[in-house]
């Protein structure tokens, strides 16, 4: 008798995964009939936002505010702040000069300038004053290019990228700096941008 019962437990609890289990492989079907038709669905649903505060207390503060930035003035200023330490830990001041035009990089030079990044600042200057004194105020990208195959030119670049650790270490407290300046407008994305300049723009 207890054999049996046992037999018939067997089978009910087999028909029961049977019958979860195909309402499971029902819910996926449905889902992914739901995404195919909707391929937009999550999209603009905010995934782990974390405020600016909260990642200023985080391990990788300037990582977790970068992938919180947005299109607004003050933003878009923090990312090419942000940018510039990735190329110089990746590659020296030097390449700032392939990979961005002179007005974005005297951007760069001013703010480092204002919260004390003093190394970068001094590699942007002889950087400059090498380029100006070979090629003038105004060159083409073909000269720059010429220029950088020169031996002078491969001398200060690896001049100014011997320290590039202790720049860039410089620059991420500088760049802290800037975010606790201009909290505000970074966190709340709201009203005028406030620059290292003391200057006020309405977005």
């Amino acid at each position: 008798m207890k054999q049996k019962e046992r037999i018939m437990k067997k089978e009910n609890l087999s028909d029961e995964f049977g019958e979860a289990e195909d309402i499971l492989k029902k819910a996926i079907q449905e889902a992914d009939s739901l995404f195919r038709d909707n391929p937009n669905l999550f999209r603009d649903i905010p995934m782990n936002k974390m405020s600016v505060r909260q990642a200023l207390e985080s391990d990788n503060p300037l990582e977790n505010i970068r992938n919180e930035m947005g299109e607004r003035e003050t933003q878009k200023l923090f990312s090419l702040l942000y940018a510039a330490i990735m190329e110089v830990n990746s590659a020296g001041a030097g390449i700032l000069f392939d990979r961005y035009g002179k007005e974005e990089i005297e951007t760069m030079y001013n703010h480092y300038s204002y919260f004390g990044a003093g190394l970068f600042c001094e590699a942007i200057d002889k950087m400059r004053g090498f380029i100006k004194e070979k090629l003038g105020e105004t060159y083409s990208d073909d000269e720059f290019f010429k220029l950088c195959d020169t031996k002078e030119y491969v001398a200060i670049d690896r001049e100014i990228t011997l320290r590039y650790e202790e720049m860039c270490e410089e620059m991420e407290q500088a760049l802290i700096a800037f975010v606790r300046y201009n909290i505000e407008q970074l966190e709340n994305n709201m009203g005028k941008v406030v620059n290292s300049t003391h200057e006020s723009e309405t977005d």
